[in-house]
């Protein structure tokens, strides 16, 4: 809006500490997610409206500022691709329908790019191995966060008020490092764990249609929605009982 210009410049390191438990996490990612919906709120109109900007500038600072927007559609895909399932195998006429849909499996593919990108640059053959086990379980992961922050930005949309969370912060740097000894611990559990579980039953559900009806086109979809909720619940409990 200022003018501004940024630079990146890669090979330039900043000291950070990733979230070493489950609740922390979520912390860190509802403050995030909610943050960005809030910032979206206040901003958006002033970028759009601003006469000294070019239509790029308004497009790119728009899905900047929306980017956590992100959650409320893959929470709304995911929840409405069992009943997708259903109606596909119920109403043949409307076959055309999903041909057509499925076009948009490209976004995986461009998704995964990005974050091929943003990797740090090993060696092709280091980087190719690790990322092709790690960019699915980050997406799983992700999704099994999607419930949660989708509540992040919901309420960030509508201004509700909320404490502000901070990350805890544990100073470990290795494998052998702990938090379960640190009093500065997010020990509480969200009631959207609840709902996490439900998720997760509901596209173990979604897994048994596909047998049922001997359609398998959304078998990795509800698989990684059904595995990334798992992890979330399942960590969830355990981080705050350890």
């Amino acid at each position: 809006m200022r003018g501004w210009e940024f630079i990146y410049l890669p090979e330039i390191g900043s000291p950070s500490e990733l979230p070493a438990e489950m609740n922390a996490l979520k912390a860190q990612q509802f403050r995030w997610t909610k943050g960005a919906a809030e910032c979206t709120v206040k901003n958006l109109p002033k970028v759009l409206n601003a006469t000294h900007l070019t239509f790029g500038q308004k497009v790119h600072g728009a899905f900047h500022l929306m980017n956590s927007v992100v959650f409320l559609c893959i929470l709304g895909t995911s929840i409405l691709s069992v009943p997708m399932l259903i109606i596909k195998n119920t109403y043949g006429n409307l076959w055309w329908t999903f041909y057509v849909a499925t076009f948009f499996l490209v976004s995986f593919f461009i998704l995964g790019f990005f974050y091929w990108v943003s990797r740090p640059m090993d060696s092709f053959f280091k980087k190719f191995g690790r990322f092709i086990i790690e960019y699915p379980a980050f997406l799983s992961v992700s999704m099994g966060l999607s419930l949660h922050n989708a509540v992040a930005v919901m309420e960030g949309f509508t201004g509700k008020k909320s404490a502000f969370v901070r990350t805890p912060k544990f100073a470990i740097n290795s494998n052998k490092g702990t938090w379960t000894d640190k009093k500065y611990r997010a020990v509480k559990i969200s009631p959207l764990t609840i709902l996490e579980f439900a998720m997760a039953c509901y596209f173990i559900w979604g897994l048994t249609l596909a047998f049922k009806y001997n359609d398998f086109g959304l078998f990795i979809f509800h698989s990684m929605l059904t595995i990334g909720y798992l992890i979330v619940t399942i960590f969830s409990l355990k981080h705050a009982r350890s």
